[in-house]
């Protein structure tokens, strides 16, 4: 009898869990394949602590048992089991999904070789008609000027903006390859699978024309004028709408760009409430630089956004836009903010926890490093380090991004100790770049994985930090190796890696000239400037280009020949005049350090009233640039300061040099009170040309 008892209270118990369960149904189906399941497939959710782990049956259906979770639930993270494949929408997945007993899951998977293997197939579609379509405009242009159509103002304006769109386009290619890669053409009606041709054949005006004769925009507005008995319909429209966007995105150009966002402005006035839509708009206004628009729009997102990872992206890209506007504060608290909301999902989401807390952390450390807040940047990219080892414990395809992030601390570190001659730190550097060469090394070709580029990018990173402790040998070999990559690589990939590319040979003339091998130098860096010449685009590779004009005017003040020196800066100035203009802080000060170049060569040529002009120029520079973005530049003013005395020094031109070294002393020696001693031995030469300049007076 006791034993009758202790099985129905078992039996009890278990009736009792059972109602306190909820089941989520599921099929597990084959990519592209007419609707065909797959069984056999192990299905596991890694962020939940009451799940079954389950596997398809012969007919691939599957269910998910949670005990501790109710009906609407947002569940993250969703993973599958079975030798070379992978999941095709993915993307279903990535902000979690509701949990719905009355809702069927679809899992598509598919081979991994299939998904790479139309991935480059797409990517090579659309480098194709991106690069076709520039040529075009470009020829279009140049004729047009030939014929005096357009004036040369008007001529280089367009230029401008058609190598925008050129990068536009490349920035955003593999997104889209990989997009179109995962689409599932079974849902597809007459109209998507045309225009799925037309991509095909690289006919994307077509495709777009073919969305256009739907007007798909005013059917909408129609439709929400009569919400009530349409709204069914308004929700199959939108999907078509996001297609069109996929099209015009990839064909790119002004028209398409506005189209664009009076599509995205349509669908979210259609749906106000939805955050999906709001954070679409979003993230486009972001990506066109549009950044007042964008922050109203997303915070009119975050307003919507209803969980933790919603409230994360939102606040992160709240804090790129006030990074872009160089509002370094505000960045920082709404990165902190967005960590802060990230935290809630350790517990039931640890997998995008780590995943989202390393990508905020590194747009954190980028904050701190523009803000010279180097001790700050290490704490968060160390943290991040730390993070990463954590996710590598969920999947082994994370280690390139725990490797990104030792190179990212190699990276400050290199900064770091070129600014302050530290070999200590210098070293460590080299620790850190080793460590995360040593770890792309252990990953294989894995799908969508771009081993030769990250391995020649950081070859190239470790012979920068022995060209800064001054081993040129060992920087040559560093150099080398990249580049051997790069001759291999770069040809199929050219628009994608040309600044690389042009980086590393750069650098190999830089080292050449450095030990005094001038004709090697010269070859390595004739070879760059010809690449650079015959690029499609100098818009993607412009500051680049400035370099490398800027150190082969280096070499050419070393040999001597400073009027050609003077003609080679003077061309980099025009250039980096037009990147400036957006008031870029960045380019403003590369553009101050090349009027600082020309007085240098003026002042070696003996030039003394040129140099002192072009310092003039220099200080000027860096005193707006202060005054607008309210941040201290005195180093750079106090040196401009001293050489301008210094020239008029030479010039024994008392009148003018007096008063420069007054303001120079005076800041020096404000300088010395905070660090006292360090600029002794520069007070000591102000003090003693002062003396002698007013001798010159007499």
């Amino acid at each position: 009898m006791r034993k009758l008892i202790i099985i129905s209270g078992l039996c009890f118990f278990f009736l009792m869990s059972l109602q306190g369960q909820i089941t989520q149904k599921g099929f597990v189906k084959e990519y592209n394949t007419n609707g065909k399941t797959l069984s056999g497939v192990g299905i596991s959710i890694p962020s939940a602590t009451d799940y079954q782990p389950t596997m398809s049956n012969s007919d691939g259906s599957f269910q998910l048992y949670f005990s501790h979770h109710k009906a609407g639930d947002v569940i993250y993270n969703i993973r599958i089991i079975k030798d070379d494949y992978e999941i095709v929408n993915i993307h279903d997945f990535k902000n979690g999904w509701k949990l719905s007993p009355n809702d069927t899951l679809t899992i598509i998977v598919a081979h991994r070789n299939v998904i790479a293997d139309r991935r480059s197939h797409y990517y090579n579609i659309m480098d194709r008609y991106t690069e076709k379509e520039y040529k075009k405009k470009i020829a279009s242009l140049n004729e047009e000027l030939s014929q005096q159509k357009i004036n040369v103002e008007e001529y280089r304006k367009k230029i401008t903006d058609a190598e925008k769109e050129l990068k536009r386009a490349y920035d955003k290619i593999d997104e889209y390859a990989d997009m179109f890669a995962r689409i599932n053409t079974e849902t597809f009606d007459s109209i998507s699978h045309l225009a799925l041709d037309y991509l095909q054949e690289g006919k994307v005006n077509l495709a777009i024309q073919l969305y256009e004769n739907q007007n798909l925009v005013e059917q909408l507005n129609k439709k929400v004028s009569i919400r009530n008995l349409a709204e069914e319909s308004i929700q199959q429209i939108i999907p078509k709408l996001q297609e069109e966007i996929a099209y015009r995105q990839i064909a790119g150009g002004k028209n398409n760009i506005e189209q664009i966002d009076l599509i995205h402005n349509s669908i979210v006035s259609a749906n106000p409430d939805n955050f999906e839509f709001q954070k679409n708009y979003f993230l486009f206004l972001v990506d066109e630089n549009e950044l007042d628009k964008a922050e109203s729009i997303g915070t009119k997102a975050y307003s919507l956004a209803q969980n933790p990872m919603e409230k994360s992206t939102t606040l992160s890209q709240l804090g790129v836009i006030q990074y872009r506007q160089g509002n370094y504060e505000n960045a920082e608290k709404h990165l902190k903010d967005a960590l802060a909301e990230n935290s809630k999902l350790k517990d039931d989401n640890y997998e995008s926890y780590l995943i989202n807390q390393t990508r905020e952390l590194n747009v954190l450390a980028n904050i701190y490093i523009d803000a010279k807040k180097f001790d700050l940047a290490d704490e968060c990219l160390k943290e991040c380090a730390e993070l990463g080892q954590q996710l590598i414990k969920y999947d082994q395809a994370y280690l390139d991004k725990y490797s990104s992030t030792l190179n990212n601390i190699s990276e400050l570190y290199r900064s770091i100790g070129e600014i302050n001659s530290d070999s200590t730190i210098l070293h460590q550097a080299l620790e850190y770049n080793q460590t995360s060469l040593d770890i792309l090394k252990s990953i294989s070709n894995t799908d969508g994985f771009d081993l030769p580029g990250y391995t020649a990018i950081r070859y190239h990173n470790r012979g920068t930090i022995f060209l800064e402790l001054n081993q040129c040998d060992s920087a040559l070999y560093y150099f080398h190796k990249s580049d051997s990559l790069w001759e291999i690589y770069y040809p199929t990939n050219t628009n994608k890696y040309i600044t690389h590319r042009s980086s590393t040979l750069n650098s190999l003339a830089i080292t050449y000239s450095r030990l005094n091998q001038y004709a090697k130098a010269h070859q390595y860096f004739d070879q760059v400037l010809a690449i650079c010449d015959s690029s499609n685009s100098t818009m993607l590779l412009r500051e680049t280009y400035i370099a490398i004009l800027t150190s082969k005017g280096v070499l050419l003040r070393r040999e001597k020949k400073y009027k050609e020196a003077i003609d080679i800066y003077l061309h980099a100035l025009a250039l980096q005049k037009e990147l400036s203009e957006d008031r870029n802080e960045k380019f403003s000060l590369a553009q101050s350090k090349l009027y600082e170049n020309l007085a240098v060569v003026s002042f070696f040529s003996k030039d003394f009233q040129k140099a002192a002009s072009y310092f003039q120029l220099s200080r000027d520079h860096v005193q707006g640039l202060q005054k607008e973005k309210h941040k201290s530049f005195a180093a750079d003013v106090a040196r401009c300061t001293y050489y301008i005395a210094y020239c008029y020094y030479f010039l024994h031109d008392a009148k003018h040099g007096i008063p420069e070294y007054k303001k120079a002393r005076k800041m020096y020696l404000q300088f010395n009170k905070a660090t006292p001693g360090k600029y002794n031995k520069v007070l000591t030469d102000i003090n003693k040309e002062m003396k002698e300049l007013k001798q010159f007076k007499k």
